[in-house]
């Protein structure tokens, strides 16, 4: 029977540190994060300003599962699932024994009473958060809430790291966020939405593409553009022309073979869309600029004539060590999740 391992470090602590459970060590010594992964996260944590032994260290689940493997702590849709939790994976739910476990870690946080929690992985990312998928909310500052009074910043497990090593500059780069957290308020979030605040136009009528590109025509002289494309096509097309405002252009998206009624108003959305890009005295910005251009230039015989700046570029610079992927930096830089993660959680809200 493996040992139960409970939390430890200071309580109260501003900052709380939660991993998924323990491994072969943490069995051995009863004490979390003391094994190779543990060892990293106290590095990686240094790197980062913060001082391990000011921060509480717990897991989701006390207990070291059956052969390391963390799967073993749910099951499928039978009657033994407990489902008053969120899925742990898609149709997996975890076992009914384990529930306490999962219950009792918002206690445990409680009475440590952090001002941010560090979740390390998905196992932790899905217990304090309810997501399934760390890559998508990587570095994303979560703001209190009125049941949750603690910012959470989601990160890769340190063993994760040990297995890839490509991920320790992320995972640095995340925690790089909490030191300016302990500052801040820890006002309750006036809006989950991580849109609230924001702009942005979808499904636009084809008068207000049109209008969209005569109104911008004249006093705006940058905008962030981005190509989205699947099959060899280009799906909607987007215009960022302020930090909280963007006109987002759709042409096709399955199952629906077009988003515009007839070949003649696809195709003065297109004409509408090459004024814009006509525009010489305008900055375009780019990430990954040459895929997008080639696109545009290839199948719609659209030129980008204006000067081009690209982010993937400035921050392969800047930073060639971390991720490249639009999402992930939006989180880096602007504690956004990727946005498609949020598109497809507003359309759901929907």
């Amino acid at each position: 029977m493996p040992n139960y391992v409970p939390g430890e470090g200071p309580s109260p602590a501003q900052i709380a540190l939660v991993g998924e459970a323990p491994g072969n060590t943490e069995d051995l010594y009863k004490r979390p994060f003391i094994g190779d992964a543990g060892q990293e996260l106290t590095r990686m944590l240094r790197d980062a300003g913060i001082d391990r032994k000011e921060c509480y260290a717990t897991n989701v689940f006390k207990h070291k599962p059956a052969a390391d493997i963390l799967s073993n702590f749910v099951s499928g849709t039978d009657p033994s699932a407990y489902k008053l939790l969120p899925a742990y994976k898609p149709n997996k739910f975890l076992r009914r024994e384990l529930a306490d476990e999962v219950l009792g870690l918002h206690g445990e946080l409680v009475a440590v009473d952090p001002k941010v929690v560090v979740t390390l992985g998905t196992t932790a990312l899905w217990a304090v958060l309810g997501f399934q998928k760390i890559s998508q909310y990587l570095g994303t500052v979560h703001r209190p809430t009125a049941k949750r009074p603690f910012f959470v910043v989601p990160t890769y497990h340190p063993s994760a790291v040990l297995r890839n090593w490509s991920f320790r500059t992320t995972v640095v780069a995340n925690l790089l966020k909490v030191p300016p957290l302990l500052g801040e308020s820890s006002r309750v979030a006036s809006s989950t939405n991580p849109l609230a605040g924001f702009k942005i136009k979808v499904n636009p009528t084809l008068e207000e593409v049109e209008r969209f590109a005569d109104v911008v025509s004249k006093p705006y002289t940058e905008f962030a553009v981005d190509v989205e494309t699947m099959h060899g096509q280009i799906r909607t097309i987007g215009f960022a022309y302020s930090p909280t405002q963007a006109f987002v252009i759709p042409f096709w998206e399955p199952p629906r073979a077009s988003y515009w009624p007839s070949v003649e108003s696809e195709s003065r959305a297109w004409k509408a869309i090459a004024r814009i890009l006509a525009r010489r005295e305008v900055t375009f910005i780019f990430h990954n600029g040459p895929y997008d251009i080639q696109y545009l230039w290839r199948v719609h015989g659209i030129p980008v004539l204006g000067t081009i700046e690209d982010t993937l570029a400035g921050h392969w610079a800047l930073e060639p060590e971390l991720p490249k992927k639009l999402g992930q930096l939006s989180a880096i830089y602007l504690d956004l999740p990727e946005w498609k993660t949020m598109r497809l959680k507003t359309e759901k809200e929907d």
